[in-house]
């Protein structure tokens, strides 16, 4: 059958807008099916996110409740420690305070050996100055009794420490004036000296 055009113009128009409209109505749908599957993907995700923090915490409460039961066990054992070392920490610095105070009394002995070292050091080094001294006074008392008795031997001394080579002849003084060599060369006062020399020995 054939239509007027404008009935068949219109026709396809009403049909264009149905279908525009099925199409629109079915794009509603799919949007809608989208919405709410993004709805149900998000609560499925919020859930999710809800268990594993709640699977966190418990996690953290069961650790915590395990590291308290630890320490239930951990504190008394640190306490034995604690108890047991104090013992040995005492021990310790008594053995260290006997070693200082042995060490202490060991300086004190050596500070009080080396002073009576030099003490008896320095006694003795009075004693042989004193013995030093009167050995020499002694000495000393000995040769002025013997130039005493023989005054020739300053004389002799004198010309011995001049030179070794000087010839030293200890002879009496002359008489009255009289030539020194006189008693050596047997002049007429050699007895006289003789005899003088004679005297003073």
């Amino acid at each position: 059958m054939d239509l007027p055009a404008d009935y068949r113009r219109g026709m396809e128009g009403l049909i264009a807008e149905e279908l525009q409209t099925q199409k629109m109505r079915y794009t509603l749908e799919l949007k809608d099916r989208q919405v709410k599957a993004s709805e149900l993907d998000a609560s499925a995700e919020r859930v999710q996110r809800e268990v594993r923090a709640e699977a966190a915490a418990r996690e953290q409460v069961i650790a915590a409740r395990a590291q308290e039961e630890a320490m239930k066990h951990v504190l008394p054992f640190k306490q034995r420690q604690v108890e047991q070392r104090r013992p040995e920490a005492e021990a310790e610095k008594e053995s260290r305070m006997k070693l200082a105070e042995g060490n202490a009394q060991a300086r004190r002995i050596e500070a009080s050996g080396e002073a009576d070292a030099r003490r008896k050091l320095a006694e003795a080094e009075v004693f042989r100055m004193e013995k030093v001294g009167q050995a020499n006074a002694d000495q000393m008392a000995r040769e002025g009794a013997l130039v005493t008795r023989h005054p020739l031997l300053i004389q002799k001394a004198l010309a011995d420490k001049l030179s070794d080579k000087v010839q030293v002849i200890i002879a009496s003084p002359g008489a009255a004036g009289e030539f020194i060599g006189a008693n050596l060369l047997g002049g007429p006062g050699a007895a006289g000296a003789r005899q003088t020399a004679a005297k003073e020995e």
